[in-house]
């Protein structure tokens, strides 16, 4: 059994204080951006859970390469939010909120309570950051969710094989959203091992890895059992592994590559400089004290970098996983170096955190004086607010039972039309690079052909001129907006084009959205 120091007695009051108005806070936060359209991934995983409603199946019918847990949790959202923006704002929230109670149990190893309100206040404040994309709720923030329980569990008072193997199954949801949370199975084993009684130390350390591996492995064994019964097998092995292992192609170049400041240290994470100072001299301060509890910190901290990393394309919101980190940690250090800080004989324990803090809040609070728009213009241009607005125009035009395909990578375009797509192939770049490219573009070509759409979008941007190649039966319309990120296309001899030459309105001057 591993043993950890008890933490002071809790105080209730000033504990649940803490949370409720962080919880609180935190949802202001998130309303505040309800109105932002979301970006590609978002409506990726809502329209896909959306279709599975159809009758329509993962990976065979709805193409995507991310493993089914993302999928499967927008679907359960829909049954209870609805189809819509709300879907997003409830998973923001409820993610959120859901972190901050395992941040809070975390944050309380070390200082009690006050450790645990430090890391809540610490998260509330960094949690909907606008430039990691954090206010929305991608796959990073289903991981931040189940990694820091995973931790919650490993550093309970007396962590026994219940919630060893507890961690194991937190491990195992991560790793459903994404598979790079299998390396934490790893590092954690390590640092247990290191933490065990000498005499005991092989046997406990075998017992704590199966206890943290058998989950995860019971749950990828079931998702193989699942698609082979299903006939399915090769559909999804094509997507999740074939595809992801090209996407990420030299795991090891990756990591190195992620240890560059360039990297490493991008402008947007700039703003954790301070918390991470502190958590470096704390460490160094507290390591002999807190050796079992800063050891699990550090494992923590580097399936973080690797979970960051191996993929190779840092995107922004990969670097929300930080955040949890970020927090735990900089609530640790308050507490470690406020404890010897005095003046004139006044205890300034406060100091470390009150700093921290307001250097964050220096960094967040003016971005609440931008409107829902103006994020997404900071984070992604005008991209998804064209997306929204053309999705939306299409859907008033187009009939029931009229379809649109969109042969580009804007799968909010379905969303805000609300229309079905008529193909699988819900984001065309797959189709055109990549190791399945060519079963997807026969799976594409079939599938325009069984269901014929009315409107071609050509992303103009992405695939310049390529709306020329669908001329045989479609004919270029207009493009959206004035710029021409989209080339719209009619099919030739469709209802639509009967419409438009009706009213005279098929060979005008783009007025698309235009006010």
């Amino acid at each position: 059994m591993l043993s950890f120091k008890k933490p002071e007695p809790t105080q209730s009051f000033p504990s649940w204080v803490f949370l409720l108005c962080s919880i609180a806070l935190i949802a202001i936060a998130r309303f505040h951006t309800f109105d932002e359209p979301a970006e590609r991934d978002l409506s990726v995983y809502a329209v896909i859970g959306h279709e599975m409603f159809q009758g329509k199946t993962l990976y065979s019918n709805l193409w995507d390469h991310k493993p089914p847990a993302i999928h499967l949790t927008f679907a359960l959202t829909e049954l209870i939010t609805g189809y819509g923006p709300q879907e997003f704002f409830f998973l923001g929230l409820m993610t959120a909120v859901l972190t901050l109670l395992g941040i809070y149990k975390v944050g309380s190893a070390i200082g009690g309570w006050k450790g645990g309100a430090w890391a809540a206040v610490f998260w509330t404040v960094v949690c909907s950051d606008m430039l990691l994309e954090a206010n929305q709720p991608n796959t990073e923030s289903f991981d931040n969710l189940a990694l820091v329980w995973a931790l919650a569990f490993l550093l309970s008072f007396s962590t026994g094989a219940k919630n060893t193997f507890l961690c194991g199954v937190m491990l195992a949801v991560a790793s459903l959203y994404k598979p790079q949370a299998v390396g934490y199975v790893f590092l954690f084993t390590v640092v247990l091992f290191f933490c065990q009684p000498k005499e005991r130390r092989f046997r406990n350390t075998f017992r704590a890895l199966l206890l943290l591996a058998i989950p995860t492995a019971l749950a990828w064994g079931g998702c193989w059992l699942y698609f082979t019964l299903t006939h399915r097998w090769q559909d999804f092995y094509g997507a999740v592994i074939l595809y992801n292992r090209d996407y990420a192609n030299d795991q090891v170049a990756n990591l190195i590559m992620g240890l560059k400041p360039g990297f490493f240290y991008r402008p947007y994470v700039r703003f954790l400089t301070l918390p991470c100072t502190l958590i470096v001299l704390a460490f160094l301060k507290d390591f002999k004290i807190h050796s079992k509890i800063w050891l699990l910190f550090a494992a923590y901290a580097v399936g973080t970098y690797y979970f960051v990393s191996s993929a190779g394309h840092f995107h922004p919101h990969y670097y929300q996983l930080w955040l949890p980190v970020v927090s735990i940690g900089a609530a640790w250090a308050s507490i470690s170096l406020g404890e010897n800080l005095s003046l004139k004989g006044r205890r300034l324990s406060w100091m470390p955190a009150v700093v921290c803090l307001s250097a964050l809040l220096y960094h967040e609070i003016p971005n609440y004086a931008l409107t829902a728009e103006q994020w997404s213009l900071q984070k992604y241009g005008g991209t998804f607010l064209e997306c929204r607005e053309l999705g939306s125009w299409l859907g008033k035009l187009l009939k029931p039972g009229e379809s649109f395909s969109d042969f580009g990578n804007d799968p909010g375009l379905y969303f805000y039309s609300r229309k079905s797509e008529p193909t699988g192939i819900i984001y065309i770049h797959p189709a055109m690079n990549g190791p399945i490219a060519g079963i997807l573009w026969d799976r594409y070509q079939k599938d325009m052909a069984s269901h014929p759409a009315e409107i071609m979008v050509v992303d103009n941007l992405a695939f310049p001129n390529y709306y020329k190649s669908f001329l045989d039966k479609f004919g270029l319309w207009r493009f959206f907006p004035m710029n021409g990120h989209y080339a719209l296309m009619v099919a030739k001899g469709g209802e639509l084009e009967k419409r438009l030459k009706k009213n005279g309105s098929f060979f005008q001057e783009n007025t698309v959205g235009k006010k």
